[in-house]
């Protein structure tokens, strides 16, 4: 990761880092609700306030609630 391509702040990779930028990705969509339509991105209500997304990769699949 660099801030401006200049400055390096960490260079982590692997599986916790891929679950963490799915997990970001996934909490960003309340922004761009029409993602939420894409095959990838299943739903479950749990209660009339709160719901559970679960996003699959061809990885890993990362939940968010």
């Amino acid at each position: 990761m660099k801030m401006y391509s200049l400055i390096s702040l960490g260079k982590e990779s692997g599986a916790k880092m891929d679950e963490a930028t799915l997990q970001r990705y996934l909490g960003e969509m309340v922004w761009f609700p029409s993602a939420l339509l894409n095959p990838y991105v299943s739903r479950e209500v749990i209660d009339p306030l709160s719901a559970k997304a679960t996003m699959t990769n061809t990885v890993q699949p990362v939940q968010q609630s």
